[in-house]
């Protein structure tokens, strides 16, 4: 890839850049199976004990975060949540329960640029729960 990036005069990705991409794509993925873990605490599953652990995973992922990033976590967790929760809907509509999907995780996205916003001041774990 070097070799065909030079004979281009592209500049070739740093390796640098690939661990940070990985670490990235590995938050995001672990903010959606939060998310899904949220709504393993709601019925029908009723495991209870998965919604502290899932808002706690949420609140540690959104540390020191970009607020770019912490809008795309509070999305896929809330798309995690969401679509897993309400797929009682696909009974009414398939259409209703895609539609009405992403509005609710844009809820989440906001909450997590919040949690983020607040995460950086003084007093945090406070603001993080008023958010």
């Amino acid at each position: 890839m070097a070799a065909r990036a030079a004979q281009t005069g592209e500049k070739a990705p740093a390796s640098v850049d690939r661990p940070r991409r990985r670490r990235r794509l590995a938050r995001l993925a672990a903010a959606s199976l939060a998310g899904v873990a949220a709504a393993g605490a709601s019925a029908p599953w009723e495991q209870r004990w998965l919604l502290p652990l899932a808002v706690a995973a949420l609140v540690l992922l959104l540390q020191r975060e970009p607020l770019r990033h912490a809008f795309a976590m509070g999305l896929l967790f809330g798309f995690g949540y969401t679509l897993v929760l309400t797929g009682w809907m696909r009974a009414v509509g398939t259409d209703a329960w895609l539609l009405m999907s992403p509005v609710v995780a844009g809820y989440y996205a906001l909450a997590g640029l919040g949690i983020a916003l607040a995460g950086r001041l003084r007093g945090w774990p406070m603001w993080t729960a008023s958010v």
